[in-house]
């Protein structure tokens, strides 16, 4: 079933219809339908038209997306301010997850501590569901730990809104019992809400700077954007993030920093010291 899962996200990516995908490679709707659906598999002649067209390998399709590619240490981190970045920034991601609603998206990513790896996440949008009336993307996320043994799966139901990013539900396993948590539920607002309440956090951002980032010696052209979030321990503590992002406005890295915490990174903001807890790298640098 991996392969039926990877075909339909790199065909979305593509933004083509099964009738598109088809046609490309010379076989009928029903042909493509069936490989999505897991019933049969392409021979390796159309395993290679596919790679082709769809601008995959054949190992993204087989295989798909793999953790196992993101580095396992930050061997050097440098952003040197390069000025302002003159515009609103719309940053389509949801917040700390690095991945847009839009279906068949995929993202891998990987917390550092002191520049080693620890948990890294695989991120996958499903389709849409309904929840109270209120429609969303159901994100499948996957957990490993440090030794890349799965950790942890389930799944978030967030939607858009007015410019705005809402965590609406969470689906997860306990002793093969499927638990449903909503947006109208006490305990889920307090871990996914904002000031334990059904809140929306804006995806516009003034005041973005640009910058250039060197990361493991290779060096990226990025925009910094910032925002702060509570603290989830019920103090008046807050958190303080920098998020980097590419030309398309996607995450490379992201920088979580907090208030009062012992670092040997810290800065001052408002006259109140922070100290870098964790860096995060997506895949999306090469």
């Amino acid at each position: 079933m991996k392969f039926a899962k990877n075909l339909l996200i790199l065909r979305k990516k593509k933004n083509f219809s099964q009738e598109d995908l088809a046609f490309s490679i010379g076989v009928s709707r029903q042909t493509i339908y069936s490989w999505e659906s897991g019933l049969n598999y392409p021979n390796i002649l159309m395993l290679k038209k596919l790679a082709k067209v769809l601008d995959a390998s054949t190992d993204d399709l087989i295989n798909g997306y793999d953790i196992f590619k993101l580095p396992k240490k930050i061997e050097n981190f440098y952003a040197k301010y390069l000025g302002k970045y003159d515009g609103v920034v719309k940053y389509k991601e949801v917040p700390n997850w690095f991945i847009p609603l839009e279906e068949g998206s995929e993202v891998n990513w990987g917390i550092y501590e002191n520049h080693n790896k620890q948990y890294s996440y695989h991120l996958t949008v499903m389709n849409k569901v309904v929840l109270h009336g209120k429609e969303g993307y159901e994100v499948s996320i996957e957990e490993y730990d440090p030794s890349l043994n799965k950790s942890d799966s389930f799944s978030l139901i967030l939607n858009e809104d007015k410019d705005e990013i809402y965590f609406l539900g969470k689906v997860y396993y306990v002793d093969n019992i499927k638990h449903i948590e909503t947006f109208r539920d006490k305990n889920f607002l307090e871990k996914w809400g904002i000031d334990n309440k059904f809140k929306g956090q804006s995806i516009l951002y003034k005041n973005a700077e640009k910058y250039e980032l060197t990361i493991n010696s290779k060096q990226y052209k990025a925009i910094k954007i910032v925002y702060f979030e509570p603290s989830r321990d019920n103090s008046s503590k807050k958190t303080y993030f920098e998020v980097f992002l590419n030309e398309k406005f996607e995450s490379i890295c992201w920088q979580r920093y907090a208030q009062d915490k012992p670092s040997s990174v810290e800065i001052t903001i408002d006259g109140l010291k922070y100290g870098l807890e964790y860096q995060c790298i997506t895949d999306r640098i090469e």
